[in-house]
């Protein structure tokens, strides 16, 4: 699984440069090397500046070349969370599992709205469930310790 970290403008040429040496791979439902992860990296690129209209106009994008993938649904969630959009951000992520359920953010941002929520049951289950998908993903690792206290 790729995961989004804060990088600069270089880390991001890299990034793009590497994945299109190693050619078309599938992550979360979407092909790499292709318009919908174009979309995909620029609108969590966007998220990460705070553009959050932008980055949810690029998963829309990414979305309109493939219906089906994981991570712009979630990516998209993540922008309606961001801003207390609840019911549109759980309607995206429960988009994201019904398309890919071993896709571990999507566990973990949904579990974020549930604690935004109040629902810590609901909240520590999807972090479970993401550790159990991916031991090492460190943003669950806290959000779960968090939930727990």
């Amino acid at each position: 699984m790729i995961k989004k970290g804060k990088i600069g403008i270089p880390g991001m040429v890299i990034r793009r440069m590497c994945l299109a040496l190693i050619g078309t791979a599938v992550i979360a439902g979407c092909a790499t090397g292709s318009k919908v992860q174009f979309f995909n990296d620029s609108g969590y690129d966007r998220i990460e500046a705070g553009d959050y209209d932008r980055a949810r106009a690029d998963f829309n994008e990414a979305l309109r070349y493939n219906a089906k993938c994981a991570r712009a649904y979630t990516g998209r969630g993540e922008t309606y969370r961001l801003q207390g959009w609840h019911d549109e951000a759980l309607r995206d992520f429960n988009t994201a599992i019904r398309f890919d359920s071993e896709y571990a953010a999507a566990y973990w941002s949904r579990g974020m709205v549930y604690r935004d929520l109040g629902d810590i049951d609901r909240a520590i289950a999807d972090f479970d469930r993401a550790l159990r998908l991916d031991p090492e993903y460190a943003e669950v690792k806290e959000a779960r310790q968090g939930a727990s206290k």
